[in-house]
């Protein structure tokens, strides 16, 4: 994807894979089990925890836990390799196994971890910007994606703010497409300047599609002024703060902006 290595704030959290890490452990104590009641022979012992521990090697190392990922995969690479006899081996691999399952509890107990909600995880995942919009804007895609992991962590006025700053490249390729200089960066008064070149919309000016011309640009006019009240214009100065409903609704009044826009205009090229 286009965004696919930029830079992301502090909130971009990295992953971290507690079934997977879980499950592996308990299998590795039902292999115990199972090997003490004679429900599997030394040899299917230790290939089932050679499994489990290069799972536990997988997951903590995509989780970032190198520390664990390192002893887990040196127990299968150099204990498991000894040339000793099966119950020997077996007796220094739950020792090991052990000391691993230390190190993995003291990791979990140092780290602070954030749970995401199913119904938000989409937010987390997925770029906001539809496809249209994504070609068209790319500049905003990742103040996009940032609205949505904020969104996801429930950090509202956060999204909020990555929304507004996302809007920049579309809003300016609206005004150049109406062909005029603001005034102001008052969203205010480009609204209203932007209105006004709107109504100028005619067949002198447009030709014989300035029907669909005065629909699509006053089509965007009312997105925009959704999104300009919603914001009120001093929310960036500390002055305002918003709630989950209120972040989701500007979310996806910005989301069907930037795709209706989409249809016609797009931000000049070469921008970064």
């Amino acid at each position: 994807m286009p965004y696919e290595g930029s830079l992301w704030s502090v909130l971009d959290v990295y992953r971290f894979f507690p079934c997977s890490l879980v499950t592996c452990l308990i299998w590795y104590d039902i292999a115990n089990h199972e090997l003490a009641t004679g429900k599997l022979t030394r040899q299917e012992f230790l290939a089932r925890v050679k499994g489990n521990l290069d799972g536990v090697a997988e997951s903590a190392k995509a989780s970032g836990m190198d520390e664990v990922a390192e002893q887990a995969g040196a127990i299968v690479t150099k204990w498991m390799a000894e040339n000793v006899p099966d119950d020997m081996k077996i007796v220094q691999v739950k020792t090991l196994a052990s000391q691993l399952i230390g190190t993995i509890q003291a990791q979990l107990k140092d780290e602070l971890f954030f749970r995401i909600e199913k119904r938000r995880r989409p937010f987390y995942d997925k770029l906001l910007l539809t496809p249209a919009a994504e070609i068209a804007f790319p500049s905003s895609i990742r103040d996009m994606i940032e609205a949505g992991r904020c969104y996801a962590l429930d950090r509202s006025t956060a999204c909020v703010l990555h929304l507004m700053r996302a809007l920049e490249f579309p809003i300016s390729a609206l005004v150049k497409a109406l062909n005029f200089t603001p005034s102001s960066p008052n969203w205010e008064q480009v609204l209203n300047e932007s209105e006004r070149e709107i109504r100028k919309i005619s067949p002198a000016s447009h030709g014989p599609t300035w029907k669909e011309e005065e629909q699509f640009y006053s089509e965007a006019a009312l997105h925009f002024r959704f999104i300009k009240n919603a914001w009120r214009n001093y929310a960036v100065h500390g002055h305002d703060t918003y709630n989950d409903h209120e972040a989701w609704e500007i979310m996806t009044h910005v989301r069907s902006f930037t795709d209706h826009l989409a249809n016609k205009l797009a931000e000049p090229k070469g921008k970064p």
